[in-house]
């Protein structure tokens, strides 16, 4: 037999009268001064937990009966999903629920801001030179056949750009051929954006 206290509300008015709660197997027995029901268990229903607040149960009449024996109510009603054990939990625990969130938004700031270029770094080292030169090459390609056609600046200035070029270049040791490559390229202006393998694409 489970027996707990609750207070008992008759759903007509606002009366309160603390009772004793037995239950017999299939029925619930509510006692309290001038007040005995029996009630069939299977037609009681009971409110999801919310926090540590009181535990509401409603009877078919429209009575309601609410304690705080949550150990005695969930032994009579098995909570049936596991997602809401789960949320009832984190309601009892808030501040560690909050903390948890907290980490999770801080972990994905850092993923974003220094995790992925650090990790696109050090995938990068492991593409061999040769395999980045011909993606180089390859994207190249495709934008001189589409778009890219060659530079409308004079000889003289694109000389003069490559020499200025070549003086920037000449003291980095990272193992890529540096090279500079004008196009006009249609839609762009004047732009640049580098290629995989050292190709830098100036375009007009």
């Amino acid at each position: 037999m489970i027996e707990f206290e609750a207070v008992y509300y008759d759903g007509r008015t606002s009366a309160r009268k603390p009772v004793r709660v037995r239950v017999y197997t299939l029925v619930i027995q509510i006692v309290g001064e001038g007040l005995r029901l029996d009630v069939p268990l299977g037609k009681v229903q009971v409110d999801p937990p919310v926090g540590g607040t009181r535990r509401s149960l409603h009877l078919p009449d429209g009575a309601q009966l609410q304690t705080d024996d949550h150990a005695a109510v969930e032994t009579l009603f098995p909570r049936a999903h596991v997602l809401e054990g789960w949320v009832h939990g984190l309601e009892q625990r808030w501040p560690y629920a909050l903390a948890g969130v907290a980490f999770v938004a801080a972990f994905a700031w850092w993923s974003v801001v220094d995790g992925l270029p650090r990790a696109a770094k050090i995938a990068a080292g492991f593409v061999p030179a040769t395999v980045e030169a011909k993606l180089g090459e390859q994207t190249l390609s495709f934008f001189e056949g589409k778009v890219c056609r060659p530079s409308a600046l004079s000889a003289a200035r694109q000389q003069a750009l490559q020499q200025r070029f070549a003086g920037l270049t000449a003291g980095l040791s990272d193992g890529y051929s540096y090279r500079l490559l004008p196009r006009n390229c249609r839609g762009v202006g004047a732009n640049a954006f580098a290629l995989p393998g050292g190709a830098i694409v100036m375009t007009d």
